[in-house]
């Protein structure tokens, strides 16, 4: 979805960090190097 929303390419869409939260079960993964 990154290369819709922003137009970046497909290889800095999937280079990209990436953060998932999900309500069942309650779980947020965070992958390293991800500012928040």
């Amino acid at each position: 979805m990154l290369n819709l929303w922003y137009n970046d390419d497909i290889k800095k869409a999937i280079d990209s960090r990436r953060l998932h939260s999900q309500l069942l079960p309650q779980d947020v993964v965070v992958e390293s190097g991800f500012d928040y």
